[in-house]
């Protein structure tokens, strides 16, 4: 992967660490620099520096037009990304390998991975390609992927996040909570009732079991993070509409990436795409097994996870 880096510098010094930038990928398209913008922000924030990453597989030696558009493509970027965040600590690098591919690699020692869905008004036709890219780093990194799709908020809007089983779903209420304590808002968690579920004997008793299950685990999330405010939510309605109708009063949408095999996350994991494709706010995928994206952002948020 060749790499720029760029010589700026935030005005408060970070210690070094093995996730201490955000990477962000570009493709040329406006849906890109959404992702720019978003990331660069998040950046900042978290006191992190940002990478900015663009796959150019079509950029082979001796190809002066193809290396002009991987610097044309590249420098806009950085500088969308820095008249945003003039203080964040900014740096781009191209790749030989394929847009996922090269994504993934270079998310291997980051925090967070962002990629932006090109948004359309009317929600009826998508640009495939950087969609296909974004569904294909999901469940592949080893931080959580932010999807960039609609609109970005920096208000108090409040935090939203889908949870089926607070065990299974561990790793995207450690997100939610952290990502919520680091911006200053609160949680909105939801856990929808309706579904498959309520077609089997006794799913009214069951949802009342899951429900307490929940506000138990919650409860030590709260001890966790006693200035985070939550709100919890139990509409009677599938999780995607759900999940997207609450979407338009949040800050970001946080859901776990489906567990392959595991019966507790069929029910949000086969919803995934369609929540991708039509969130009106930017999407934190975390994956269960990945690590805490705002880690080191948060203080007192290395502690284990509540259990369940």
């Amino acid at each position: 992967m060749q790499t720029t880096s760029r010589p700026e510098r935030r005005n408060t010094p970070q210690p070094p660490g093995p996730a201490d930038k955000i990477v962000v990928g570009v493709d040329g398209g406006r849906g890109a620099l959404d992702a720019v913008r978003w990331a660069v922000v998040e950046a900042g924030a978290r006191g992190a520096a940002l990478r900015i990453v663009h796959a150019a597989p079509y950029a082979v030696d001796g190809d002066r037009h193809a290396a002009a558009r991987v610097r044309s493509i590249l420098g806009v970027a950085y500088t969308v990304a820095r008249r945003t965040a003039p203080d964040v600590e900014v740096s781009t690098a191209s790749s030989p390998a394929g847009p996922a591919d090269a994504l993934v690699a270079a998310a291997e020692t980051a925090q967070l991975l962002v990629v932006g869905i090109p948004h359309r008004p009317d929600q009826s036709s998508y640009d495939v390609l950087p969609t296909s890219v974004a569904f294909a780093v999901v469940g592949h990194t080893s931080c959580p992927v932010a999807v960039v799709r609609g609109r970005t908020r920096s208000g108090s809007e409040p935090v939203l996040v889908g949870v089926d089983d607070p065990g299974a779903d561990a790793a995207a209420l450690a997100v939610a909570f952290a990502e919520a304590a680091l911006h200053g808002v609160g949680v909105v968690v939801l856990q929808a009732r309706a579904g498959l579920r309520e077609h089997l004997p006794g799913h009214a008793a069951h949802d009342e079991e899951r429900t307490a299950h929940l506000r138990a685990a919650l409860a030590e999330w709260s001890r966790r993070y006693p200035r985070v405010a939550v709100d919890l939510r139990t509409p009677g309605a599938d999780p995607t509409s759900a999940l997207l109708t609450a979407a338009h009063a949040a800050r970001v949408l946080v859901v776990g990436a489906r567990r392959r095999g595991a019966t507790a996350r069929t029910l949000f994991g086969s919803h995934s795409r369609a929540v991708l494709r039509h969130s009106p706010v930017p999407v934190l995928v975390v994956d269960p097994d990945v690590r805490s994206s705002t880690r080191s952002a948060v203080p007192g948020s290395t502690a284990p996870a509540p259990r369940t």
